[in-house]
This record gives structure tokens, sequence and C-alpha cells, in this order.
């Protein structure tokens, strides 16, 4: 982790940055927690926020701060009432939930980029009191690849609770069948829940857009999201895992259930209203708006899944592959050549290697052996646009595998590339 440039880790994984929006959200709200790291990190309101200059930017950020503020803290909330003798935060991002955790002795696992684990790690830990320390770790991991949280939670004993908020919408069919494979090893051999704010979260968005903006709503939150998707720079069209406010509302979250099922999953709706502590943001904005937010949330849930058994339909439990990436250049042509997975913890290696020999400008083509790949994510994917780009000779893929195949026509990058 720490021996690649942390720009380079940036730039396979941009979507980390967005992280910091919550952690300045609550540090704005007044949480402490928040305000140190922060303080720590050297954030600034123009680097997370943005202008607010026009009425409706003040809006969208009104409303954005009572989202944030209430997802993180109600997904706290409900965290803890479960019971779980470890909390497992994926994405932990930059926001403070390891420091709340220590400080009320509850074991807590914080899972991330290894951009975000590298930059966030030491900081949190210097904040945290002595007692508190053997609580609490901080892992980089991909969390397509199953084996790689497994690894990370090898030693957690008794029942865990896995949060996640605001990383589906990044994933792909393949990510997130991977990711839901890999929740489900971890439920079945420790026990506990997944609880997820990401598949009605779209809905959550609204209803405090409704009440904060009025009128208005639907084009703040539209604002709200092209700014979001400038941010992270990912998009992905109809995420899996999350339903859509397009079309029939339960045949979305039908379809969504028929998924994690399909990989031994079985998901419950905890009513977001029934769980939302006190959010200083929504308080400040007066009670009107606040009865408005908190009647809206009566609509609203987050999911818990627990295991429902194997299914037999997940990504199949076969030994990992070693990693290995080697490159030789002809002329104008790199021949790279790839072994294991192309993922987060990967792809940087290929990266550094690939700019490497591509120094001084002379490198036009790229052909990638791709005969010992047996899988390859976004980040992995955003490494071969990075070529493509660098390379007006272009990027040819050989030897590509049936799974790999299917990936890159699942996110069209069978057109953006040539595969052999």
């Amino acid at each position: 982790m720490d021996s690649h440039d942390r720009a380079l880790l940036e730039r396979i994984n941009p979507v980390y940055n967005t992280a910091k929006t919550t952690l300045f959200q609550l540090s704005l709200a007044g949480d402490a927690d928040a305000r140190a790291l922060v303080e720590r990190l050297g954030l600034t309101f123009e680097q997370t926020q943005g202008p607010a200059e026009s009425e409706d930017s003040q809006l969208e950020a009104r409303a954005n701060a009572v989202f944030l503020e209430s997802r993180f803290k109600t997904m706290q909330a409900m965290a803890e009432a479960s019971g779980a003798a470890t909390i497992v935060d994926l994405p932990c991002g930059y926001a403070p939930r390891g420091l709340i955790c220590a400080r009320k002795k509850i074991a807590y696992v914080g899972l991330d980029l290894p951009a975000t684990i590298a930059e966030l790690e030491g900081e949190v830990m210097a904040l945290v009191a002595d007692e508190g320390r053997g609580l609490i770790r901080y892992a980089a991991v991909d969390a397509t690849n199953p084996a790689s949280l497994e690894a990370e939670l090898a030693g957690v004993r008794g029942p865990v609770c896995v949060t996640t908020e605001g990383l589906l919408m990044y994933f792909t069919e393949s990510e997130a069948a991977a990711l839901c494979e890999g929740i489900r090893r971890l439920l079945a051999a420790h026990g506990g829940c997944w609880l997820m704010a990401d598949p009605e979260m779209i809905f959550q968005n609204l209803e405090i857009m409704r009440a904060v903006a009025g009128e208005r709503f639907r084009e703040v939150f539209e604002s709200s999201r092209r700014a979001h998707e400038r941010r992270a720079d990912v998009h992905v069209d109809a995420p899996v895992l999350m339903v859509s406010p397009e079309g029939d509302v339960a045949s979305e979250a039908a379809r969504v259930r028929a998924f994690l099922a399909a990989h031994g999953l079985v998901a419950e709706r905890m009513v977001i209203a029934r769980h939302m502590p006190t959010i200083e943001t929504l308080k400040a904005l007066g009670p009107e708006v606040e009865d408005k937010v908190r009647q809206g949330m009566e609509g609203c849930a987050y999911w818990m899944c627990t295991l429902k058994g194997a299914s037999g339909q997940g990504v199949a439990e076969e030994g990992p592959v070693p990693f290995d990436v080697s490159c030789e250049t002809f002329g104008d042509l790199v021949e790279m050549r790839v072994e294991g997975r192309m993922d987060t913890l990967t792809s940087p290696d290929v990266l550094e290697l690939f700019e490497r020999r591509a120094e001084g400008g002379t490198v036009r083509r790229v052909r990638l052996d791709c005969s010992g790949m047996t899988y390859i994510s976004s980040a992995g994917l955003r490494v071969l646009m990075i070529m493509c780009k660098r390379c007006d000779g272009g990027v040819t893929l050989t030897g590509v595998a049936p799974q790999v195949r299917e990936i890159l026509a699942q996110t069209g990058f069978d057109d953006v590339l040539t595969v052999l």
C-alpha cells in the first residue's frame, strides 16, 4: 500500500475523495470526532463542499448535510443495536466510526481502498485513547475479492455487523455479485448481518430534498447528483443492488431481493424513522422541516441481510491465483501479461509498470496477454482506459477468459478495446 504514490492510487480509484465530504459535513454539524479528524487531515470547506453561492446551491448544501449526517448516525445506531461483537465498516471512508466504537468499547474493523487507509489510519490512531487502540483496526481490501475480506476478518470472533453506505452505486453487476459472495462467506464464518443504506438511498435523498427545497426539490436533487458524479468521476448505469425510482418500485425491490437471494442472502427492510437519532443539521432547519423529514423517513428503509444458506450460485470458491505482472517493450509497443486478479489492490502495480515503460512518449500501442487473468474490477478497467488515452495505437487484449470477457461486455469496454 505504501509503495505506490498516492496520486497514482487516486487516479485508479477517484471515488474515494467523495468520502471526505461526509466527514466535513459531520464536522459542520458539531461532531467532535469528525472535527478532530478534519483538523488532522487538513481538510477545508472549499476542498470538500464547493461553492454555495446561488439559492439552489445553498438548498442543496443544507439537504446534503442532513442526508449525510442522518445516514451515518442512523447506520451507527442500527449497527450497535444489532448486538454484533464487531462492526465491520465497508467502506469505512473518512467517517469517525472507529473513534466512536473505541470510546464505546465496541470492536471495529475499517476496510477501504489503499489510498484511504494510507491517509486515515495513522490520524485515527493518534486520536484514540490507549485503552481503545486494541479494539479498532484498519485494512486495505478489494471489496470484490472474497478472499481479501476473509483474510482481514480471519481473527475476528463472534457475530459481525457489516455496514455499507454509498458503495453499491459504483459497482457493476459482476462487482456486486463478487461483493455478495464475500459477504455470504463472512456471515457463514462469523454469523451476524449486513446493513446496507444503498438499496433505497435515492428515496431517502429525495424525501430530504423535498422537505428542504420544497417545490424546487427535483431540480436541486439533479444538481446534487451531477455534482456527486463529477467529484467521484465514476458512473454506473442502473446499479444492480439499488432500487430505481423509475418504473414500478415494488418490482425493482423484488429484483434486488432476487439478486441477493441468488447469493445466499435474505433481506429485511429496517424503516429509517424508527432508528434515526437526533440529527443536528436537521434540528437547525426548524421543527416544520424536521417533521417533514421524519415523516418521509417512515417510507424509507435500510436493508438488513442475513444468511439464507449456500445457494451454489455465487462466485466459485476456488483457491486464489497469485498475482503477477510482466512487461516488455518493442519499439512503440508495450507487451504486458497479467496473472490473477486485476483489481483495487493489484491495478497500481500494472499502471506503475506501464507508465515506467511509457516514459518519453515513444509508446503508441499496448498488447495485454490476459490468458492468466481471472477477474478485472472497475479499478482494473480504469487502468486500461488510462492506457488507451496514452496510446493512440490502442490497447489489445489477448487470451481473454470467458468470465473476464463477460465483464468487458457488461461495461461496454469490449467496444473501446480490441479484444481477441
